[in-house]
């Protein structure tokens, strides 16, 4: 079972699905973003070699995303960030998750 993720990017980008036309996407006043996610150590039965990998959690597209694409990632606001925790303890965030901190 994976562990939560946070994962920090200036923005992410989201293809239009009707033609493909890519757009950039980061908050209004250009401060970091903060994304749910999740990762996890897991071995590759094929080749038995350990991997690590990790995914960010989406969500239904809010109404400026909406006319673009379908969903979009789970965004979190600074209060909903989670709190590091020792090994082994769960990371969590508090609260709703939301497409977009208001």
């Amino acid at each position: 079972m994976g562990e939560g993720a946070a994962m920090l990017t200036g923005g992410f980008y989201e293809w239009r699905k009707s033609d493909k036309q890519p757009f950039a996407v980061s908050l209004g006043n250009r401060v970091p973003m903060l994304m749910a996610g999740l990762w996890d150590v897991w071995k590759n039965p094929a080749e038995g070699q350990w991997l690590r990998s990790c995914t960010i959690i989406t969500t239904d597209a809010d109404e400026l995303i909406a006319p673009i694409h379908n969903c979009m990632p789970v965004i979190l606001d600074s209060d909903d960030w989670p709190v590091r925790r020792g090994p082994g303890e769960p990371q969590s965030a508090q609260g709703d998750a939301q497409a977009v901190p208001e």
